[in-house]
């Protein structure tokens, strides 16, 4: 099973400033700022992924994923990454979701994601 440890502090912060502008509803918001989603994807910290990661997309080593994320999550992972977002802002700490994400050569692969 493929594991990810991140650390998405720097996102909550970038959420709460959003919600202390007096930002009520966060779809609207995303849908009106989709660059905002991008930047929250920007801000995520990797801090240890697992080696069943590393052979689900092909990668050698942990260096080289971290370095090819954007080949990995591509295409409809912004509009996947804003519904995780929306299910933070309305205080959801697990949901789940199939994604479609890409293996280094580029072969998809579908991914049950669970977000914790």
């Amino acid at each position: 099973m493929s594991l990810w440890i991140e650390d998405f502090s720097r996102i909550k912060h970038l959420i709460e400033d959003v919600r202390h502008r007096g930002i009520g509803d966060f779809r609207v918001f995303t849908d009106v700022h989709p660059e905002f989603v991008v930047q929250c994807m920007s801000e995520i910290s990797v801090i240890e992924i697992n080696r069943a990661t590393l052979d689900l997309f092909g990668a050698p080593d942990r260096t080289t994923l971290l370095h090819r994320l954007a080949e990995i999550f591509r295409d409809d992972m912004t509009k996947t990454f804003r519904e995780q977002l929306i299910e933070l802002w309305n205080g959801n700490l697990f949901h789940q979701r199939e994604v479609v994400n890409y293996a280094l050569d580029g072969s998809e692969r579908h991914v049950l994601l669970q977000f914790y």
